[in-house]
């Protein structure tokens, strides 16, 4: 199976370092484990997969699972796009901050189903919410592990911490506390007033740490 790589710069000594480490495997490996060791020395580089081919057709997660365990003899092609990760983190972070509105709009859903007594309605929108704020406060941990990895997020001054998350987390205990003693007014406040606007902030952050990347990517 012949490996080719798509983004890499044009001349650059990384684009034959990557061919020199990326294009040959032993005969036989099985498609996972061309994928895991391509991600793990593109990594080294500060590179990402964004996408894959094999053999012209796209190659999904469910594909990948589906077709890991198969011989890498079998197929003819595995093309990569990389991308350099400070990008890719940049526009996570963007798609994060894009995101943000939808769950302040939300929230107030939720408060006004409290106040009107529609609880098991603001029970199913509040548990919605959990799973939009897990996805935000995951994709922000990822961003950064992979931005120490290469060293990126001291070069960036992304060191800092981050003053929305913590805020939010601190909101969510406040609303379980709510929960637990079925204080509904405490629920609504939180949700209202203190979730929104530290909501906002986390938004603002996230869009913050896009201009720090470009700029110290631009560097």
């Amino acid at each position: 199976m012949k490996l080719e790589l798509a983004g890499v710069p044009s001349g650059a000594g990384l684009a034959l370092e990557l061919e020199e480490e990326c294009l040959t495997f032993p005969e036989g490996l099985p498609l996972a484990e061309v994928l895991s060791q391509a991600r793990q020395k593109l990594l080294r580089h500060g590179w990402l997969i964004e996408n894959a081919v094999l053999d012209g057709l796209p190659l999904t997660e469910g594909e990948e699972d589906r077709l890991g365990g198969r011989s890498s003899s079998a197929f003819g092609r595995l093309e990569l796009e990389v991308s350099p990760i400070p990008a890719s983190v940049c526009s996570t972070f963007k798609g994060c901050a894009e995101s943000i509105p939808g769950l302040i709009l939300l929230t107030r859903r939720i408060a006004k189903a409290i106040r009107d007594g529609k609880l098991p309605q603001a029970y199913r929108m509040l548990q919605q919410f959990g799973e939009g704020l897990q996805v935000l406060n995951q994709a922000y941990r990822n961003g950064l592990e992979l931005l120490e990895v290469t060293g990126f997020s001291r070069g960036a001054g992304l060191e800092k911490s981050c003053q929305g998350l913590q805020q939010l987390e601190a909101d969510l205990q406040e609303v379980l506390a709510g929960i637990t003693r079925q204080d509904h007014v405490l629920i609504s406040d939180v949700l209202d007033y203190e979730l929104s606007e530290h909501l906002d902030t986390f938004k603002k952050e996230f869009l913050e740490w896009s201009q720090l990347l470009l700029s110290a990517a631009a560097r």
